[in-house]
């Protein structure tokens, strides 16, 4: 019997070994037949094409199942307007279906599952109502043949939905993390489980963001009845941001009843929806009170309608205590409600706002209507301690924050074009105080820190002053103080910003608040047409400044007034000290071109030392005369006009200035190109035939060459600096120089003097003193090249040139004798004294308007404190007239 039996068992699993054999040799041999026929039947499904990049037949893997994997799935959008380029309406990495296996036998392959995995999909209906989503053919689910839709499994996994609707203008982006329906999709009534898991990135209607960062775990059962169309959730738990919520919904022939109600969940769980990211906050919280939620939505939904939105929510008896550092919020009560119906303005009403922080309460209320043009409505009357607002609720950008804040007032605006570039406020009505004390913020971005702020705003209407305003960071402390008028017409642009004010600075650190512009992060360039001084802000700024530092440099009792005009600043007044030096200046910074700016001014500077300047200032960022080879006092004015491109920098080749110039005492100690000079000498025939000993004397002399007065008029032009024909009296002999230097470091100078001057002799002989008659020889030295590769030649050309002048000079001489003596050439306009050969040169003409002296800043910040006190009186007196009504 047993021997029966393993015969007959051993032929069996003999047989069955080789259907599956033979199975796998089928499927072997007709996988690519099976691959193409699966692409070609997904195609009677579809009204725009489909590309798969690879398609892959499986079969024991998922044995009892066969299996197609579909990568790099595309399908463009469908659209019934001609002559538009298709957009992505799905891109998938992988899309598995898994079929019945023994329907392949049948030659019909009934899809069961599919799973679709790292997926984009992107739903859009235009202004017209047109959609993207409308691909499938009608019908389908009941199409006979060899391909049938019978799903029992839908997944999505790591995928993104993205759905616009322009005409609605709202916006929804989720990210799903899984998304699994299963059910007898082909059934006319099913029961569907679901279950999901996703975050809402954005829920955005019109421009208002109504959700973000949200994050919602959904286990539910749908039930369907499509003959009819209607589609119902039974009251179901869901969790938001792990807070729990229940779910009732019901879709019935495209009418909608959708409820989402939150009752008694404990602020703790708020807190930690707010602080999910770092729940180690939430650790140290203790947290008591309750919060209610509740959102119905009911009303036709589609391509184009809206259902009726109402929610409220609610924060009864609520307080945060942190038990570290026992900073805490007390006695918090909120209550608000947000509305949206078709046949009113969406309106958000936050109709309580009352709370406590560290002693000080607050009470506020809030209404925003009509988000396609917000009308927006603000009170609030108390104080905030930032520090714990900050800890429980922190702020965007902010590191750490402490100090108080007293607000009293109301506030009505209207945003005009929302979320364009043509957005504005205009304020309806503004009648607020708000205090600052010992306000310290410690930023996430790059900019300075500040230590303290202190004073006090106050607005009505048009006006707002500044009262004693104090910001102290690490490096500078300034005090402000000033009026603005006209804020409403400016927000509205309609009219220009009137400002009126002082500014009083213990030390002002200029690098401190431009560190962030040499940062990586800032942005280094400005776009084409974009201005950066303002067109339309007036008014006058008086300043006093103690200490100025930039870029290491330190500038002492800073005085002057700047207007504020259409794209331009004048500085007048300018008066400051500087090593020593007390100069004075005035300036104007305008901006016709956009982008360059153009600093027009004039400056004057008595009693320089020249060693102190060289070496404060890094020697000019030249190398051939620095601290240690310079002395003497100098003398400055300058006229200047400096183009300055915020995107490269100083226009050197647009750079013009006259620069008048007196030296006393002056020294030029082992200057370089004075020892080329020497050197240039000794390698010369001539000069070393003549000079012979005196030589190595010169040549001492040189490196230390003093002369008692230097005085000259220098240009800046075409790039060039220019030095007109002057006389150098020194120690070591009479020197005209002329010449030029270009800003490429290229130069050309021309040195004159007499050959008697470098022989040494003594000045008395024995008949007296030596004088000199005025024949000796002429020399003419060029030097030219580079600063780096200088070159000297003697230059011939300038003799020529210096005896053509002097013979010219003899003949007037003569002539004017004749003319005098003997009454000859009395026609001749040419027969006189020779006063020089005269040059043109390009002189700068400044012509700012007449200086008047400012108000002392004492004075102006006593009429701006007077003026503080009348807006505070202003609305005291009318406060009930402020009173907020909320509909």
């Amino acid at each position: 019997m047993s021997a029966m039996f393993f015969k007959y068992f051993k032929r069996f699993v003999l047989a069955l070994i080789g259907f599956f054999f033979l199975l796998t040799l089928i499927i072997i041999v007709f996988r690519k037949p099976i691959e193409r026929f699966a692409v070609q039947q997904l195609d009677q499904y579809f009204k725009v094409p489909v590309y798969i990049h690879d398609v892959e037949f499986t079969f024991w893997k998922t044995f009892p199942h066969f299996s197609l994997r579909l990568d790099g799935v595309l399908i463009h959008d469908y659209s019934e307007v001609t002559g538009t380029l298709p957009d992505t309406l799905l891109y998938a990495k992988t899309i598995d279906l898994k079929a019945n296996t023994w329907s392949l036998f049948r030659a019909d392959m009934s899809i069961e599952s599919i799973e679709v995995d790292d997926a984009n999909i992107g739903f859009r209906i235009d202004d017209s109502g047109k959609d993207n989503f409308d691909i499938f053919v009608k019908d389908t689910m009941n199409t006979s043949g060899n391909f049938e839709l019978n799903l029992k499994n839908l997944t999505f996994s790591n995928s993104h939905f993205s759905y616009a609707n322009a005409g609605t203008e709202q916006f929804v982006e989720l990210n799903i993390e899984n998304l699994h329906l299963s059910g007898r999709f082909k059934n006319d009534d099913y029961e569907l489980a679901v279950h999901s898991v996703f975050d809402i990135d954005k829920f955005k209607d019109k421009s208002i963001n109504l959700l973000k960062g949200v994050q919602v775990d959904l286990t539910t059962e749908l039930s369907v009845k499509s003959v009819d169309e209607i589609y119902e959730v039974f009251e179901s738990d869901l969790l938001i941001n792990k807070m729990p919520f229940q779910l009732s919904f019901l879709l019935n022939k495209g009418f909608l009843d959708f409820e989402l109600k939150g009752s008694k969940i404990a602020l703790e769980e708020v807190m930690k929806s707010i602080h999910q990211k770092n729940l180690e906050i939430v650790e140290g919280i203790e947290a008591k009170g309750l919060a209610d939620f509740t959102l119905k939505v009911e009303g036709d939904i589609g391509k184009s309608a809206l259902p009726n939105i109402d929610a409220q929510f609610k924060i009864s008896k609520g307080s945060l205590t942190d038990l570290n550092t026992k900073s805490e919020i007390r006695k918090i009560e909120l209550e608000g409600k947000y509305q949206k119906h078709n046949d009113k303005p969406e309106t958000l009403v936050l109709n309580q706002l009352q709370l406590q922080t560290m002693g000080q309460s607050f009470n506020g209320s809030m209404s925003v209507r009509d988000f396609s043009k917000p009308e927006i409505k603000i009170a609030g009357q108390g104080g905030l301690d930032l520090a714990s607002l900050h800890y429980f609720f922190p702020l965007p950008n902010v590191n750490q924050i402490s100090g108080s804040l007293q607000i009293d007032g109301i506030l009505q605006a209207t945003v005009h074009n929302p979320g364009l570039p043509s957005q504005h406020i205009a304020v309806t009505n503004s009648k607020a105080s708000f205090l600052c004390k010992k306000i310290a913020v410690k930023f996430n971005l790059d900019i300075p820190a500040f230590l303290n702020i202190d004073g006090a705003i106050a607005t009505n209407n048009d006006d707002m002053v500044l009262n004693d305003f104090t910001i102290q960071t690490h490096s500078s402390k300034i005090g402000l103080s000033g009026q603005i008028f006209n804020i409403i017409d400016f927000l509205e642009l309609k009219d220009v910003l009137n400002v009126d004010g002082t500014v009083q600075a213990e030390r002002l650190n200029i690098d401190e608040f431009l560190k962030s512009s040499s940062s990586e992060s800032a942005t280094d360039s400005y776009g084409v047409g974009e201005f950066v001084l303002p067109k339309n802000i007036n008014g006058q700024l008086i300043f006093e400044i103690k200490n100025l530092f930039i870029s290491g440099h330190n500038f002492k009792d800073i005085v002057g007034s700047s207007q504020f005009s259409e794209r331009q600043i004048d500085i007048k007044g300018l008066k400051f000290s500087h090593l020593g030096t007390r100069a004075q200046s005035v300036l104007r910074i305008s901006e016709t071109r956009a982008g360059t700016l153009e600093l027009i001014g004039d400056a004057t500077a008595t009693n320089i030392d020249l060693k102190n300047l060289f070496s404060e200032w890094n020697n000019f960022d030249q190398e051939n005369i620095k601290a240690e080879n310079i002395r003497g006092k100098a003398d400055l004015v300058i006229k200047f006009v400096f183009p300055f491109n915020m995107n490269s920098g100083l226009v050197k080749e647009r750079m013009n200035a006259q620069v008048q110039l007196k030296v006393v005492d002056g020294a030029l100690i082992n200057v370089p190109s004075m020892k080329e000079i020497a050197l240039s000498m000794r390698t010369n025939s001539v000069t070393r035939l003549f000079l012979g000993k005196d030589l190595a004397s010169i040549e001492k002399k040189l490196a230390n060459l003093t002369f008692e007065t230097l005085e000259n008029t220098f240009y800046i032009a075409n790039s060039k600096f220019v030095i007109p024909r002057m006389l150098i009296k020194s120690n070591v002999l009479d020197l005209t120089v002329y010449g030029w230097q270009h800003f490429d470091e290229s130069l050309e100078y021309h040195f004159e003097f007499d050959f008697r001057d470098l022989k040494e002799r003594p000045l008395d002989d024995e008949f007296g003193r030596v004088v000199d008659d005025g024949f000796g020889t002429r020399l003419f030295l060029k030097m030219f090249g580079t600063l780096t590769n200088l070159q000297f030649v003697w230059d011939s050309d300038a003799r020529k040139e210096h005896e053509k002048e002097e013979r010219q000079q003899e003949i007037l001489d003569i002539k004017g004798v004749l003319k005098t003596e003997f009454g000859l050439f009395k026609n001749d306009t040419t027969v006189r004294t020779r006063q020089g050969s005269s040059r043109a040169q390009e002189i700068i003409e400044i012509d700012f308007e007449e200086d008047v002296d400012p108000i002392d800043p004492e004075t102006k910040n006593r009429q701006i404190n007077e003026k503080y006190k009348r807006i505070k009186k202003k609305n005291s007196t009318n406060a009930q007239e402020v009173i907020i009504e909320f509909e």
